[in-house]
Parts: structure tokens; sequence; C-alpha cells
């Protein structure tokens, strides 16, 4: 089976989007430990970035094994069109 590998601006790209979000997440359990602002609603943002976070992983992690399950399919219709392209006219 063929891996589809991401290029690296897309990794660079979600390395840093999970550096980023971890800081946030980082920077509101400070935020939230001053008493500056209310900590339930710091802690409650906190998790809604967690939940968005998880899910645009999931997400790529799906869209990558789509993209893995193409390639092969499409891999193996080649190899199917050679065999039969080899039977015809042998």
């Amino acid at each position: 089976m063929v891996i589809v590998t991401l290029p690296p601006c897309v990794v660079l790209l979600m390395q840093n989007t999970i550096t980023n979000t971890e800081k946030l997440l980082v920077a509101a359990d400070e935020l939230a430990q001053t008493g500056e602002c209310d900590p339930q609603e710091i802690f409650s943002e906190a998790r809604q970035l967690e939940e968005r976070m998880n899910g645009f992983l999931l997400r790529v992690e799906r869209q990558r094994h789509l993209l893995d399950l193409s390639v092969a399919f499409f891999t193996h219709i080649k190899e199917v069109h050679r065999f039969f392209v080899c039977v015809l006219f042998a």
C-alpha cells in the first residue's frame, strides 16, 4: 500500500497550530490562576479550544486516511489496467 506523505508546509502548519494551542492553554491556565478574570469562563474557553483542536486533528487524520485509500485505489486500478492490456495484446 502506498502511504501519502504530507508536504512539509502542511506539516509545519499543523505543528504551528498545535504549538500555538498549547501556548494558549498554558496562558489560559496562568490567567485563571491570577484571579484577574473569571476562572470558570477561562476554563470553559480553554475546553472549547481543546475540543476544536481535537476536532481539527481528527479531520486531518481522516483526510490523510482518505488520501491513502485514494492513492491505493488508483494504484490498483492502474495495475489491473496494465494486466488487462498485457492479456489482451499479448
